[in-house]
């Protein structure tokens, strides 16, 4: 068992370390579901490859996947304004809506439609293969390169998020879209859109209940996410529960147990 779990935990917990760094991003510029967004659109993607006849772990299939990603990357950085007259968070929300909706329609005209939908929701990450993990780790590993060398002025952007943006602005922030595009693109085909979007946010609000610098958050959400991964693909082995479903209601389960605790003792200490 332990041999069979090495793989797809070895995977989860390079989807927590890099999604984590994006995650503190995403909830410090109030976005939460900029990353949902992004990843229907890579599985919207998808869709059109196997459309397309094109094999979904091909090149062609990834470069597919990363166009409709980073044209939801230029959306989101063109659209943000300070101006409340159209909220950003309602043109994420449409956006994901609509690349659902596209994403639906074109798995209908394939034979086996339904299940390319639910493979795209809830992924495969127990068969992942170790080719497939060494090739998610070095697209990782570059992400993780670039993302350093910018940190400075991804974090000046997401500190000034909710100023109106000027054209710098909005170059950087299309950047750090771009390159987020590049980790859901990858993410989606191996854990689905529902585990990525978890990986982003739940262990991210988690460190929120604990520390406030950037670097603190991030150890303890990395901590929260290994963890909850690790129970939760246990679990899944155990009782032939689907992978990511038990992960996601793993850690979910510990961020509210968290944030209970986190609420009664508030309440004692006023």
């Amino acid at each position: 068992m332990l041999s069979f779990l090495l793989v797809p935990f070895l995977a989860c917990v390079i989807l927590v370390f890099i999604h984590g760094y994006f995650g503190q991003h995403v909830v410090s510029r109030k976005v939460i579901f900029v990353d949902l967004a992004l990843a229907q659109l890579a599985a919207l993607g998808i869709s059109f490859a196997h459309l397309m006849n094109i094999d979904e772990q091909s090149l062609w299939a990834y470069g597919i996947s990363f166009l409709f990603t980073l044209i939801g990357a230029a959306i989101f950085s063109l659209t943000r304004s300070r101006s409340d007259r159209i909220p950003h968070e309602a043109i994420i929300g449409m956006t994901f809506v609509a690349a659902t909706a596209l994403a639906t329609l074109v798995m209908s005209h394939l034979p086996q439609g339904a299940e390319h939908l639910e493979h795209i929701l809830n992924g495969s990450i127990l068969f992942l293969t170790p080719k497939g993990l060494k090739h998610a780790a070095l697209i990782y590993a570059g992400v993780g390169a670039a993302a350093a060398l910018l940190h400075k002025r991804f974090a000046k952007n997401s500190e000034n998020f909710h100023q109106e943006p000027d054209w710098p602005q909005r170059f950087w922030d299309m950047a750090f879209y771009a390159l987020f595009g590049v980790v859901v693109t990858s993410s989606v085909r191996i854990a689905g859109v529902l585990l990525v979007f978890t990986f982003l946010i739940v262990p991210s609000l988690f460190s929120l209940l604990f520390a406030q610098s950037f670097g603190r958050r991030f150890l303890i959400g990395s901590t929260m996410g290994i963890t909850a991964a690790a129970l939760g693909l246990g679990l899944s082995v155990r009782y032939d529960w689907p992978s990511s479903a038990a992960i996601i209601i793993t850690m979910t389960a510990i961020f509210t147990v968290a944030g209970i605790q986190s609420a009664l003792t508030c309440c004692v200490t006023k």
